[in-house]
């Protein structure tokens, strides 16, 4: 292990002397970033109205911050990232995989422990039941697809520049798990069952974070997260319409 370390500390050293210090606050905002912006649209503003344009607002500027790190101040030129059928592959069975085990465990342990007032409620306010399948639709393919370019493509990408990589991977899964914190906390009054959903973000955001370790392969860790969220949405489908 000590050997491992020593055989990353070079280069380690040598990347962190790229970085500038605004590089380092900008790093340091783009952590709690996504929590804070969770904090001020779920939790602080009241108004629904102002709530829902606070969310979009939010998103945009959070979401803005690694491109102006990849393009105000790495002056890098957009290209898409390759597609490699291998790493595409791991990714669909590693989605297929935690989707289905996620289902089974709803069915089997969870539906009947599980408190689905606040969910009820919530869900009503912000018209998830009248327009369930466009909300699924942009959680699967739009919203995935951010939070891998963000905690995956973005924090993780520059945390493994600047220390040990398995440290990165759990740094950029901790940042994750944050965000989720606060929504989960809003929607689901039961303690007990925030803290078990937020265990299982965090070990999704060890798992897509180690996918993308291995393959550096964008697509592969969208398309297992983007699986994994159709089997919580197949769960929250059986929540929000039970007789269906």
């Amino acid at each position: 292990m000590t050997e491992t370390i020593q055989e990353f500390t070079p280069n380690i050293v040598q990347e962190t002397n790229k970085f500038s210090r605004i590089h380092f606050v900008i790093l340091a905002f783009a952590f709690f970033g996504h929590a804070i912006a969770a904090l001020f649209y779920a939790v602080i503003i009241d108004n629904l109205v102002v709530a829902r344009t606070a969310y979009f607002g939010l998103k945009l500027l959070v979401n803005a911050i690694p491109l102006i790190w990849f393009f105000g101040l790495d002056r890098q030129k957009p290209r898409l990232p390759p597609f490699q059928p291998a790493a595409c592959l791991v990714g669909l069975l590693s989605g297929i995989l935690v989707a289905s085990s996620l289902v089974f465990l709803y069915e089997f342990v969870l539906a009947k422990h599980l408190k689905i007032d606040g969910l009820y409620e919530k869900a009503s306010v912000y018209g998830l039941r009248d327009h369930f399948f466009w909300f699924a639709t942009f959680l699967c393919v739009g919203n995935s697809g951010m939070e891998e370019y963000y905690w995956r493509w973005f924090i993780f990408g520059k945390f493994r520049q600047l220390m040990w990589v398995p440290l990165a991977i759990v740094l950029s899964a901790i940042s994750f798990t944050l965000h989720h914190i606060v929504v989960l906390s809003v929607y689901i009054p039961d303690l007990s069952m925030v803290v078990l959903f937020n265990l299982g973000v965090f070990a999704g955001g060890l798992i897509w974070a180690g996918l993308y370790q291995k393959f550096s392969n964008f697509w592969a860790i969208w398309l297992s997260h983007l699986i994994v969220d159709v089997g919580i949405m197949v769960i929250v489908y059986k929540i929000l319409f039970p007789s269906a």
